[in-house]
């Protein structure tokens, strides 16, 4: 009986010892879960904030294609400006030295 008792004792001091060691990694188990639940939040949030991200950079780049074509109309407006004043400046000058050489005859 007394053997009996001994390994009796001997069990339930072995289970006593073995439950703070049970309840520190079911503990840990857990603590593990909620990080992982945190961490699955969190990626959620980030792919959400990455798909903003992502419509923001179409909307900018549909901004800079509008952007490009306004400065393109910009470029050929003053292009053409400069083309109409060049033509101007020379119809000036061929009118002056028509006007020059009329004078030129008249005085002869």
């Amino acid at each position: 009986m007394a053997s009996n008792n001994s390994v009796l004792n001997i069990v339930i001091r072995a289970r006593d010892l073995a439950k703070g060691t049970l309840q520190k990694i079911t503990q840990s188990i857990r603590s593990v879960g909620d990080a992982s639940d945190n961490t699955s939040e969190d990626l959620q949030q980030m792919g959400n904030a990455s798909k903003r991200t992502s419509a923001d950079m179409k909307k900018m780049g549909k901004a800079g294609n509008q952007l490009n074509k306004s400065f393109a109309g910009l470029g050929n407006r003053i292009r053409n400006l400069v083309a109409a004043s060049l033509g101007f400046y020379a119809l000036k000058k061929s009118m002056q030295g028509v006007l020059e050489t009329s004078d030129q005859f008249e005085r002869l």
